[in-house]
């Protein structure tokens, strides 16, 4: 088994525990506000929860990133991303570096309230203390249904999301094509780095080939 393998191996491992370890303390220092959707353990020690909370008024998602100690459960920080566009079709995704910094990959409602299927990527990075220190998004060339389905860093630093993005159309006869794409940021700035589209060429009603995790 290659080093990544392992790692993600390990990861996985540390992630259902985790989710048993510190389900207490999430619900009880979070009154129940949120509820737990994905979890990452960071190389400085340290784990890192992402949250989600559904408006019962829109029926948007909020999101939350909450970082504990691994010693006492002690909550670090707990940070809302204020958003009221986010859309909940792909579960939201968290990914940390090399100096404790978290990734927040999701798919959030676009600009064109009239259009339910006006979808973007996002993707925010969280420093050390918590505070935003960038937030991307990508609209794909239909600039309807771009959904984000995971982000990872490499041990460079470099942030990679990916999903599927909505490439052709056509409404009468209800048959779509998506490109699985794939996104490259710096983390330092957020800048995006190169965006590469790969098609399947298959056509669905709904979606074709969904990448699901990177």
């Amino acid at each position: 088994m290659d080093y990544m393998n392992k790692r993600k191996h390990f990861g996985t491992l540390l992630c259902a525990v985790s989710l048993v370890v510190f389900q207490f303390a999430i619900t009880a220092k979070a009154q129940g506000e949120y509820g737990p959707n994905c979890i990452a353990v960071g190389p400085d020690g340290y784990v890192y929860v992402l949250n989600t909370k559904t408006n019962p008024e829109t029926s948007l998602v909020e999101y939350s990133v909450t970082k504990f100690d691994t010693a006492d459960g002690e909550i670090i920080y707990d940070k809302k991303y204020d958003t009221q566009m986010s859309w909940p079709p792909g579960q939201p995704k968290i990914a940390t570096d090399n100096s404790g910094n978290v990734y927040l990959g999701a798919s959030v409602k676009g600009s064109n309230p009239k259009d339910e299927y006006d979808i973007d990527f996002m993707t925010v990075k969280y420093d050390t203390a918590g505070k935003i220190a960038w937030e991307q998004r990508y609209q794909g060339p239909k600039k309807r249904y771009d959904n984000l389905t995971g982000v990872a860093v490499d041990i460079s630093g470099n942030v990679y999301v990916t999903g599927d993005s909505l490439t052709k159309e056509n409404q009468k006869s209800g048959a779509y094509q998506y490109d699985m794409t794939t996104i490259k940021y710096d983390s330092q700035t957020g800048k995006k780095k190169w965006v590469k589209r790969y098609s399947s060429k298959a056509k669905s009603q709904q979606k074709s080939s969904t990448p699901t995790a990177i």
